[in-house]
């Protein structure tokens, strides 16, 4: 697989190119897609995290709102009833961290549910999705590493690689 690079926080920006391995057909060999490549950024004001992840790649889909801690938009939201919005209610741990988040989506009529395990650092580690689990690993700067979505079908596997831009 791919060498490991940590990013390098002492200068001011830093390229992220992000990978995609997947096996989009079953019993294909996996395929390779390059989802962000040799794109500046500042980790000093951009935190390579899950909710990063969320934006650029869409996936994980949902997270919790604002961060993993109880706060009170996600208290507000569980409260809500709207024929079109996403309702999200929470379950919290002892650390008041999100351990799990039961969605309501009125449009489709579905309800489902995330549940999340943390690490020694108080970072996401795990994520379970009705039947898929998602593995996350950091770099020893808190930097997203890799993400692996254990889904049978399709299987994909995220790499994000840092490499510091001198000024």
């Amino acid at each position: 697989m791919q060498e490991k690079v940590v990013a390098q926080t002492s200068h001011n920006l830093t390229k992220l190119t992000i990978l995609r391995y997947h096996n989009q057909n079953p019993g294909m060999k996996y395929s390779t897609d390059t989802l962000l490549k040799d794109t500046l950024i500042d980790l000093r004001k951009t935190k390579a995290d899950l909710y990063f992840a969320a934006i650029v790649l869409k996936y994980p889909y949902y997270m919790p709102t604002r961060n993993v801690y109880r706060n009170s938009a996600q208290a507000n939201e569980c409260g809500k009833k709207s024929k079109t919005k996403v309702k999200k209610c929470y379950q919290y741990d002892s650390l008041n961290r999100v351990i799990r988040m039961d969605i309501d989506d009125p449009q489709t009529g579905s309800h489902f549910w995330y549940e999340y395990a943390y690490d020694n650092a108080n970072r996401v580690s795990v994520i379970k999705y009705l039947m898929d689990t998602c593995t996350v690993s950091y770099n020893s700067d808190g930097t997203l590493n890799e993400i692996y979505d254990e889904t049978p079908i399709p299987k994909n596997h995220y790499y994000f690689r840092y490499s510091f831009q001198m000024k």
